[in-house]
């Protein structure tokens, strides 16, 4: 009996790695990108509510249909996927890290580091190129059990190396906004990131026609409808 304990525990192990695979390849990175300045934030609760009922449109979002110029279209990159701001400036990546923590590089441009021929070996940062880093951690307190963000502004990495686990934003720094500080967060396995403010000062054109030269080297987001009931479809990404 004692002969099986440890093969008990290495497939106990494997299935509790095999069931956390499983819950991360439906999971989701998504974030609102909203109009700056702003009267309110959305909270927490209420990106829930939207993300578990996606067919459903709030006040808030048909207030929000006259600042889509500066908000739609916005184009940002994560773990070689590539997804542009819906009309309600949300973007969805798939989950593809079991690390609660993740970076967010805005810029313009990045360079590829080639291997051989095209296959790309990593990402840098431009080196003439303004670029500004954040670091998103999601912590629960100890004593009140409560989930919050922490964000802060980074150093950029000495050897400008890009990590996988980072949302690259297309846009100039100076023309968004990311509010650092405590930030309310859920349990969610989804990561739901706090919002991203982007001023009217805003011209996505230019990275634009960038990512049209380089689209060949990123993967776009797949994403099916499934029916729910008779009346009601959910659309969801495919990893």
């Amino acid at each position: 009996m004692h002969g099986l304990l440890p093969l008990r525990i290495t497939f106990f192990s494997f299935f509790v790695s095999l069931w956390l695979c499983t819950a991360l390849e439906a999971a989701i990175i998504t974030f609102f990108i909203r109009p700056y300045p702003f009267n309110q934030d959305p909270t927490t609760a209420e990106l829930q509510a939207m993300l578990a009922k996606p067919g459903k449109v709030s006040l808030r979002m048909l207030r929000s249909r006259s600042d889509t110029k500066t908000t739609e279209g916005i184009f940002s990159s994560y773990w070689g996927y590539l997804a542009a701001s819906d009309l309600n400036g949300q973007t969805f990546f798939p989950r593809k890290q079991q690390s609660d923590k993740i970076n967010i590089l805005i810029t313009e441009r990045i360079t590829p580091i080639f291997m051989i021929g095209n296959t790309i070996h990593h990402w840098q940062i431009d080196q003439i190129t303004p670029a500004e880093l954040y670091s998103f951690s999601r912590i629960q307190d100890e004593k009140t059990k409560e989930y919050s963000w922490i964000v802060s502004k980074e150093s950029l990495p000495e050897n400008r190396r890009i990590q996988l686990d980072t949302i690259i934003l297309f846009a100039k720094p100076k023309d968004m906004y990311i509010p650092q500080g405590t930030i309310p967060a859920d349990a969610n396995p989804n990561l739901i990131l706090p919002p991203i403010y982007a001023k009217k000062t805003l011209n996505s054109l230019s990275p634009a026609l960038w990512i049209i030269k380089m689209r060949q080297f990123f993967k776009p987001i797949s994403v099916e409808s499934k029916k729910i009931t008779e009346t009601y479809y959910s659309e969801q990404i495919i990893p």
